[in-house]
């Protein structure tokens, strides 16, 4: 298994995109949108090799792989 960090940036987007969502849809939409990250996260750090490597300068999730 991975570790995946967020970045601080990242992790304030997401606080803000959490905040929106529990404020103008509902708490049941907000929960069902940290369900899916939390998946998807776990997919990552599962799977890695399944993602297709990105090099962006707005990146959300940095993934650690130890070089062999």
């Amino acid at each position: 298994m991975r570790n995946v960090r967020i970045s601080i940036r990242a992790g304030k987007s997401l606080d803000k995109i959490i905040e929106y969502l529990e404020k103008e849809w509902s708490k049941k939409v907000k929960d069902n949108f940290i369900i899916k990250l939390d998946k998807s996260i776990n997919q990552i750090k599962n799977f890695p090799e399944s993602f297709v490597k990105s090099v962006s300068k707005s990146k959300v999730l940095l993934m650690e792989v130890p070089m062999n």
